[in-house]
């Protein structure tokens, strides 16, 4: 077995022995070697494919343990990092660090489920607390340690969170991986839908459907991203504006002329997947999504702390058999990543794997209208901004202008303009 220093709080990994809390083995598991159990085939049983589900991915969090530098977990409060700790605390013999970022803001604010988790498998758990002014303060550094315009605001907490778990250990594992692969989102449950909304005739979805979509308040954006986003024909642009892209007409508006006409191609050159409607998006999410933006923000932010981050749902065997499963083991009903809730029922709290998924969500739609508003309008709106090269400034304005009063959210598109300034301002 192999045992880490008795002076290193991150515990004693065993991957060769995996002993459970109760000192039994998962079933299946076991160090990976030649000898792998075969992939759940036509004659296995439900509880079959998800004992052998529980087992992989109990393997890829054991092999990631295996360290001889102090280690911890990034833990969210959601499902998939519950899920790693939970599955850590099986291979350790002192209490995992767990360390957890939020907001003082309770309705953007996950601590209270980090917390839950970490009382009930007892870690040693680190809270840290991101404001505003943590914002102003970092993102001109985080721009130039991402080398482009940062394109989340996610990457500043996870950027402060990396530098305070640093204090204690040098290593995490993380929750990354499962939502592409196990189906997470919100939109990979009604994009399945998307061919029988087309069906409708297109001045009902248009004059009537997404215009109700519209009137909505902010309170139901997933009820206004899907309205205003199944009825998009053209499958390429369908993915993208799943993510809050702007459509034709708004980059029309919004950009000079000159640039107007070259964004049309913005969505070329991502294959589509033969298959189901959820394979066809998870393959978009898995080629795009993961590695353009959550894999590089994950590597970049916690590097630029010195600490190593390891992913085990991004194992390369877990991921393998996960896409051989029929869709239903990943969104069944309207319940997403089923076979993770299925697989976990005996060992996270029946409140965390039924609550319904917040995300992490840093709050700058409100910071905006309130202590961040005349930072905004400083870098977007002031006669020497740098973004008036590519966009037409009255458009711009009405933009802060209905954001700030609050008649519209357009936090996406006003957080990229202001990320995308700063970097003009950092490297021209």
């Amino acid at each position: 077995d192999a045992q880490a220093d008795p002076g290193d709080a991150a515990g004693t990994a065993r991957p060769g022995r995996h002993p459970t809390s109760s000192g039994t083995p998962l079933p299946g598991a076991g160090c990976r070697d030649k000898r792998r159990r075969p992939a759940a085939g036509v004659d296995a049983t439900a509880g079959d494919i998800v004992q052998d589900f529980l087992a992989r991915l109990d393997e890829a969090v054991a092999i990631r343990m295996i360290s001889d530098v102090p280690f911890g977990a990034f833990l969210s409060g959601g499902i998939d990092t519950s899920a790693v700790v939970a599955l850590m605390t099986r291979h350790s013999s002192r209490p995992v660090r767990s360390f957890s970022v939020g907001f003082s803001d309770a309705r953007y604010s996950e601590l209270a489920y980090a917390r839950a988790i970490a009382e009930h498998f007892g870690t040693d758990h680190h809270e840290f607390v991101v404001s505003q002014n943590d914002l102003i303060e970092h993102l001109p550094a985080l721009v130039r340690f991402r080398d482009a315009p940062v394109a989340e605001p996610s990457d500043i907490p996870i950027y402060l969170l990396s530098r305070e778990a640093r204090r204690t250990v040098k290593m995490v594992l993380t929750g990354e991986g499962a939502d592409e692969f196990l189906g997470g989102y919100p939109k990979h449950a009604a994009e399945r839908f998307a061919a029988w909304y087309q069906m409708l005739p297109r001045a009902l979805r248009r004059s009537v459907l997404e215009s109700m979509a519209h009137a909505l308040p902010f309170r139901y954006r997933r009820i206004k991203t899907a309205m205003t986003t199944l009825g998009v024909e053209d499958r390429q642009l369908r993915m993208a504006r799943w993510f809050g892209a702007l459509t034709r007409e708004e980059l029309d508006r919004l950009l000079v002329p000159e640039l107007a006409s070259s964004a049309a191609g913005q969505t070329e050159g991502v294959a589509a997947a033969d298959g189901s409607a959820l394979r066809g998006i998870l393959y978009f999410d898995q080629t795009s999504w993961l590695p353009d933006n959550l894999l590089e923000r994950g590597d970049r932010m916690t590097m630029a702390a010195s600490l190593e981050a390891r992913m085990p749902f991004m194992d390369h065997e877990l991921a393998a058999f996960v896409s051989g499963l029929p869709d239903r083991w990943r969104i069944h009903g309207m319940k997403r990543k089923y076979i993770l809730r299925q697989a976990m029922r005996r060992l996270i709290p029946r409140a965390i794997l039924e609550r319904p998924k917040v995300g992490f969500r840093v709050p700058v739609s409100d910071w905006f209208r309130g202590p961040l508003r005349e930072y905004l309008r400083d870098h977007l709106c002031a006669g020497d901004a740098r973004i008036r090269e590519f966009v037409e400034p009255h458009a711009l304005q009405r933009i802060v202008d209905e954001h700030v009063e609050g008649r519209h959210n357009h936090e996406k598109l006003l957080w990229a303009t202001l990320t995308l300034e700063i970097w003009h301002r950092e490297y021209l």
